[in-house]
């Protein structure tokens, strides 16, 4: 077994020695972006939501809540799982999931749904988060493991910090809903990359 990954990772790194990595790393930070930013987008919209659906605080709370929740305890169940099947499938159909539950939170009538919506949304996101680091380990040369990991990481940054600014954006110049609707078409370019640019497990 361990000749074989070691003859696939030599045939991918021979056939494209520089540009798939960038492409895998690419595409992962890129997913990983869009998961970790909802972690943290929706706190400063608390006040909004309270108005808007007349809900009390702690009940809007579980809008972020609920998603880190399912996020964070579906995380090693699915990375076991994507070893099993395929990543690509599994981080193609967790940004397919989540970009999903974006349109369904920007369409949510009442809290009630806005919080089901975002356990759907946290399942994508789950899916996704869980295989990126794999992927870019599998893309990357050994030495160079490093490198790619550690930029994953600089988007997991990214992504705590660009929520609450381009929230309080999304929130004064449109409404509650644009925070979740106007990252549409990102997730799509996303899962474009995934199944054109990722190679197969």
């Amino acid at each position: 077994m361990n000749t074989m990954r070691f003859e696939y990772h030599r045939q991918v790194l021979q056939s494209d020695p520089q540009g798939y990595k960038w492409k895998a790393l690419t595409t992962v930070a890129l997913g990983t972006l869009m998961g970790t930013m909802d972690a943290s987008i929706t706190n400063i919209s608390f006040p909004v939501l309270t108005r808007v659906f007349q809900a009390d605080l702690t009940a809007v709370m579980w809008v972020a809540l609920v998603y880190i929740l399912v996020c964070t305890s579906l995380m090693l169940v699915l990375g076991k799982i994507s070893d099993l099947i395929g990543r690509k499938k599994i981080y193609a159909c967790g940004m397919a999931i989540f970009t999903l539950g974006l349109i369904a939170c920007s369409m949510a009538q009442g809290i009630g749904q806005l919080i089901l919506f975002r356990i759907l949304q946290a399942v994508g996101a789950a899916m996704s988060v869980a295989c990126g680091p794999a992927i870019v380990t599998e893309a990357f040369p050994t030495e160079e493991r490093g490198k790619g990991l550690g930029l994953i990481g600089v988007a997991v940054s990214l992504g705590f910090i660009l929520g609450p600014t381009l929230g309080g954006f999304l929130l004064e110049w449109l409404s509650w809903r644009s925070i979740f609707y106007i990252r549409v078409p990102v997730g799509l370019i996303t899962l474009f990359m995934i199944l054109f640019l990722l190679k197969k497990d």
